[in-house]
């Protein structure tokens, strides 16, 4: 019965922590794929990848993949891809140690989401930003 109790605390606190929020949802996501397409590339159309460090959700049909501590790329599927803004776990194809264009696909929940884009991000040029802009806050 306590382990029921403790659960249900947690997860009271989690749904009113979250919905202290002063800003929306889909306005925190909008403001970082701002920020992240500030530092992003041109598109291209592959990368080597041989492990996923990190992601991010930016949308319905956009996130961020990070493949090592300063290689990041703007990933964009070809339409909504269902489930991705709720997803707690993501899978990338690719082929050969390469995800390209048109090929790979974003898969979330079973479902396989083609890539339309690729962008590579500028990430430790953005953090460092980031940092500066806190520190001058602070």
């Amino acid at each position: 019965m306590l382990p029921r109790i403790a659960t249900a605390i947690v997860v009271l606190a989690c749904t009113v922590l979250g919905a202290c929020s002063n800003v929306p949802y889909k306005q925190r996501l909008q403001a970082r794929l701002t920020q992240y397409e500030r530092y992003a590339g041109e598109p291209i159309d592959k990368f080597h990848f041989w492990r996923m460090e990190n992601w991010e959700v930016l949308g319905s049909n956009k996130l961020v993949v990070r493949t090592t501590l300063r290689d990041a790329y703007l990933i964009t599927v070809e339409k909504a891809c269902p489930e991705l803004e709720w997803a707690n776990a993501i899978g990338v194809t690719s082929t050969i140690n390469e995800v390209s264009t048109r090929f790979d696909s974003v898969v979330v929940r079973g479902w396989k989401c083609r890539i339309s884009e690729i962008r590579p991000v500028r990430y430790l040029d953005m953090v460092h930003d980031e940092r500066a802009a806190r520190a001058n806050k602070g």
